[in-house]
């Protein structure tokens, strides 16, 4: 299914941010694969699914529960990802959990609880700074999906 110009569009200028970067992440999550490059995705796609990942594992399980998945496996690019899409407090908060990984205690868990609330409170900020980062480089932004030359 070819995704429509008007529809492109429509998700980078009209929808709600946490709406268009559902609807994105729905589109290029199709073709996303762990064991490729990138997962397979522009870099682009991959920083902002990179961001969906931790703040999907940090909203359902908090800092513990990303790690515990993920652990460092995606953390260096993650932060790459905090810096494309321009959100400093963003990598701040990502920066400040990992003091803890080396010597896991009860205070770890409540620091990481505590930057979890941080994460909480700033999530309108980083879907707004996710669409700021698609529109400026939507044309590396679902190619395969638009029939556009790749």
């Amino acid at each position: 299914m070819k995704l429509s110009k008007d529809y492109f569009k429509k998700l980078l200028y009209d929808m709600e941010p946490t709406e268009a970067i559902f609807q994105l992440s729905n589109f290029w999550s199709i073709r996303a694969n762990e064991e490729k490059k990138y997962f397979g995705l522009s870099l682009p796609e991959y920083y902002v699914q990179l961001i969906l990942i931790y703040t999907g594992e940090v909203f359902n399980g908090g800092h513990f529960q990303y790690y515990e998945n993920r652990g460092l496996k995606y953390f260096q690019n993650t932060l790459k990802a905090c810096e494309a899409i321009s959100s400093i407090e963003f990598k701040n908060i990502l920066l400040q959990s990992s003091e803890f990984l080396e010597n896991i205690t009860d205070e770890s868990y409540n620091k990481w609880h505590k930057l979890d609330q941080e994460l909480y409170k700033i999530s309108d900020d980083i879907e707004k700074d996710i669409i700021e980062f698609v529109i400026k480089d939507e044309s590396s932004v679902l190619i395969q999906e638009r029939g556009l030359n790749v």
